[in-house]
């Protein structure tokens, strides 16, 4: 049975952080176009966002976007760049 290496790991996280990166702008796309049909729809499509569930799926996104891409180190001071 083949177990995989390291190679196969990180496209297969790759390929799943794409999909959640593509439903995540689908999903927002989707909440833009309710203004469409009125506040009343908007604002239930809107409360979606407000479970817990949902909720979690955000944090979850964020964590995966934070983990490829981290944020680069924050410069240091010396006196040459005085």
């Amino acid at each position: 049975m083949y177990k995989g290496q390291s190679g196969m790991w990180s496209w297969l996280l790759h390929r799943i952080t794409g999909l959640g990166i593509l439903l995540f702008l689908l999903i927002h796309i989707v909440d833009i176009s309710l203004l469409g049909f009125g506040p009343k729809v908007y604002n239930e499509g809107i409360a979606l966002f407000g479970l817990t569930i949902v909720r979690i799926l955000s944090l979850a996104l964020g964590s995966c976007i934070a983990a490829i891409n981290p944020a680069p180190p924050a410069p240091t001071i010396t006196t040459s760049n005085l």
